[in-house]
């Protein structure tokens, strides 16, 4: 009998490609039969699984098999490919082989394609392989009905046996990207955008053959890989990548803009999906630079990629044994100095990489969706505190929390995060959400229900980095916000007298749109007598405080009770 553990690993290969597979014993002929159990394979072929079943020795089955399915012409030829001798002999080099053959089946012609492989054990060989699909399932469920690529798991088929069968080759991998397709969605509508992808498609697809595999990767992504000379064509300069989209734009099409990935020279011992990934990392880098089209995998990539990695590999257990900090950032009356809130800020004690801010993993944490994690863990952590310090008999000050656009998402956001401040005992005139404009972006819609909500309840909501974003005038007026905080670039460009203009407007604008200020980033004196002449309400920055762990700024908050 065949052990689990091969059958197992065998299954777990050859069952996401094929439709049937055998494990047959050398030793004895036996076979083990293998073949989903339900869907439309399973009813139409049941009879013929169950007859090879009864039969049980590969020999038989060859040959009932053959007479009843296979003609006469090419009867002869399957038999002796398929002998247990021939198999052997062909796989000697640790190679598997194919055949195809057409077979009539209820009257019904079609193509079917078997697969030979060998299993080795510690005596030697003990095992053949036999994998069979039917290439007319194949060939639909390869095809992505949209583009007319490849779907994204027939293209890294296609492209592991390129690689594997031309190992003297040089191989290129480009992943490729519409810019903004999102938006583009949202902007023109599904219709629009699909005819976008069926363009693309019908683009590329005559590109493809026997040294160029081309897919959708997904969305609005395509992958191709193919030999260096084949792929220069895309990406020898930027002009021949600019044909992409300068073809897209026919048709009365929007126009589009495309950036690529390329990972060049692939290794043949790395699995091509891993190599898919290595584009994926260069095109990333580009993703939000709009004056770059093409970037190139390389070795400092290759650095990010295992920092990132070990990032997303500790995540996890770093939020389990509280390595994220909650530091707290005080913020003062412009006028009088006094106290008057703070901003909870995390950090990250990471053992490998030291003591960590925000920018080294919060935009990788908004990539792969843990950013909520996050908020959800300072909004708790705050809360916590702030009924610690009250319990100890300290005035507490409001703290602002930041909410990201992942966690504006989450359809039960304003029940999570007023169940935990209730579970605390602590009152909404305690807690601030901050958002920033980028949250303006996506769904304005659910975003301002949600503000809404939020504010019912009692708790104000504050605009981070505003005078930065795009949507600042066109959207400020409709959104239900308390605060408005200037983002600190003005006070890096102090004393640029536009810009102070630029600074003194954004003030102006939110005093007549009934909003407090504040000012971020404020570290001199000069600084915080400026905005107190332009009517800013409070500062925030190193002038008073940089940012506070949990322990120090309760002693900020005691040394400070005199001044609320």
């Amino acid at each position: 009998m065949i052990g689990k553990e091969i059958s197992g690993q065998v299954l777990d290969v050859f069952l996401k490609e094929y439709q049937s597979v055998w494990l047959i014993d050398i030793n004895d002929n036996t076979i083990q039969l293998y073949w989903p159990l339900e869907g439309k394979l399973y009813d139409e072929f049941a009879d013929m699984f169950e007859k090879i079943r009864e039969l049980s020795d590969y020999d038989k089955v060859r040959q009932w098999y053959a007479e009843n399915y296979i003609g006469e012409r090419y009867r002869k030829r399957l038999l002796e490919q398929s002998s247990l001798s021939s198999i052997i002999s062909r796989t000697a080099d640790g190679e598997a082989f194919l055949i195809g053959y057409g077979r009539v089946i209820d009257n019904h012609k079609n193509y079917n394609q078997l697969v030979y492989d060998r299993i080795n054990d510690d005596n030697g060989l003990r095992y053949i392989v036999l994998a069979t699909r039917d290439i007319d399932i194949m060939r639909t469920a390869d095809v992505d009905p949209l583009t007319g690529l490849l779907t994204r798991s027939a293209f890294l088929r296609h492209a592991t046996e390129l690689v594997k069968f031309n190992p003297d080759k040089q191989f290129d991998v480009v992943i490729s990207d519409i810019v903004d397709f999102k938006k583009i969605n949202e902007v023109y509508g599904i219709q629009t955008a699909d005819r976008i992808l069926a363009w693309v498609g019908s683009f590329l697809a005559p590109f493809a053959n026997d040294r160029l595999v081309i897919g959708r990767y997904g969305g609005d992504q395509m992958v191709m890989i193919g030999d260096h000379e084949n792929i220069m064509k895309f990406t020898l300069s930027e002009e021949s990548a600019k044909n992409w989209y300068y073809a897209m734009n026919r048709n009365g099409l929007p126009n589009i803009n495309s950036k690529f990935g390329v990972y060049e020279n692939i290794p043949h011992d790395v699995d091509v999906i891993s190599c898919c990934d290595k584009a994926h990392i260069a095109l990333n880098n580009i993703k939000h630079d709009y004056s770059v089209d093409m970037a190139f995998y390389d070795a400092e990539m290759e650095q990010k990629l295992s920092v990132r990695r070990k990032i997303e590999d500790s995540m996890y257990s770093a939020l389990q044994n509280e390595d994220f900090k909650v530091y707290y950032q005080p913020k003062h009356d412009a006028a009088t100095g006094k106290l008057i809130g703070a901003e909870a800020l995390v950090r990250w004690e990471n053992s490998e990489f030291g003591f960590m801010s925000p920018s080294d993993f919060i935009p990788l944490f908004e990539m792969n969706g843990f950013v909520a994690e996050i908020d959800s863990y300072v909004w708790k952590r705050t809360c916590e505190n702030i009924r610690n310090w009250m319990d100890k008999g300290l005035k507490v000050v409001p703290v602002s929390v930041n909410a990201s656009k992942l966690t504006f998402a989450l359809s039960d956001l304003v029940e999570k995060y007023q169940r935990i401040a209730e579970e605390n005992d602590v009152s909404p005139e305690y807690l601030h959400i901050e958002i920033t404009e980028t949250l303006m972006s996506s769904d304005l819609e659910n975003l301002i229900e949600k503000l809404e909500k939020f504010r019912s309840l009692g708790y104000e909501i504050e605009l981070d980095d505003f005078g930065t974003g795009y949507s600042s005038l066109n959207i400020l007026s409709s959104l239900p916000i308390d605060v408005v905080k200037l983002d600190m670039s003005f006070m890096k460009q102090f004393g640029n007298e536009k810009r102070t203009k630029v600074l003194a407007a954004c003030i102006d604008l939110a005093r007549e749109l009934g909003y407090k200020t504040v000012s971020e980033g404020v570290e001199k004196k000069e600084q915080s007598d400026m905005l107190c002449r332009l009517g800013v309400d409070a500062i925030q920055g190193y002038l008073y405080s940089r940012p506070l762990s949990e322990e120090d700024f309760e002693d900020y908050l005691r040394e400070n009770t005199m001044l609320i």
